[in-house]
């Protein structure tokens, strides 16, 4: 059996949760647009939300908009979102510094993202 060389990552819920930024972002975006008809986001819908496609968390969140209408929202919330996290980043889960220290002493590390952004970009640069 061939030795493990390398690790890869996925960046949110992995190596940071950026769960704070989403809800003040979306939220900040919800309030730009109280023709959804809908309040604040909570912290409960949006963990319902991590892991599900985009189009089916527009459909969740924005239930009284139309499918066009829902990705506009969606766009908005992301770019909103990808312009919070590059300004403060999410939070590192406990001891990552030191974890990935002592696994690159062996193995080369990467980091592997869903979809691209500049926020993510930014981040992974730091």
């Amino acid at each position: 059996m061939e030795k493990v060389q390398a690790i890869l990552f996925d960046l949110d819920g992995t190596l940071w949760d950026s769960s704070e930024g989403v809800l003040k972002s979306w939220n900040q975006v919800l309030e730009m647009h109280p023709e959804c008809g809908r309040g604040p986001i909570t912290q409960e819908e949006l963990n319902g939300c991590f892991g599900l496609p985009m189009t089916e968390i527009a459909a969740k969140l924005f239930p009284r908009q139309t499918g066009e209408g829902q990705q506009k929202m969606m766009d908005e919330c992301c770019k909103v979102e990808n312009a919070y996290l590059l300004r403060n980043g999410g939070i590192l889960f406990p001891q990552l510094e030191e974890t990935l220290e002592i696994l690159h002493r062996e193995y080369q590390l990467y980091v592997c993202l869903l979809y691209t952004s500049d926020a993510a970009d930014d981040s992974l640069r730091v």
